[in-house]
């Protein structure tokens, strides 16, 4: 995991493991938001396996899925939703790419 630091209530990473679940915990993250759709390659964990581990650690999770070059109004709204909370997040996909355009997007 690469994790790249954009604000001091904003990260974003690429594809993580679950073993990169104690690093971000440990780091105070509060939301984690997944920006990958399932099954994008074979060997990324589900999304709903990864969450099972994040909330093991105390971390809410969101699934707010797009293929590249498919950021919509909605993705970016919702994605806004999350920032407003106010807590420390970390988003990821494939890159960070997306998770990034995202952040942009909702802003």
């Amino acid at each position: 995991m690469k994790i790249k630091q954009v604000t001091e209530q904003f990260s974003i990473s690429d594809q993580l493991a679950p073993e990169d679940l104690d690093t971000l915990a440990g780091s105070g993250v509060e939301i984690l938001i997944c920006n990958r759709p399932d099954g994008e390659a074979a060997e990324q964990i589900s999304f709903a396996e990864l969450a099972g581990e994040a909330e093991a650690r105390g971390i809410k999770t969101f699934h707010i899925p797009f293929k590249s070059g498919h950021l919509d109004a909605e993705i970016a709204r919702e994605f806004g939703e999350c920032l407003e909370d106010g807590k420390r997040i970390h988003a990821f996909c494939r890159t960070g790419n997306r998770s990034f355009s995202a952040y942009v997007a909702a802003q």
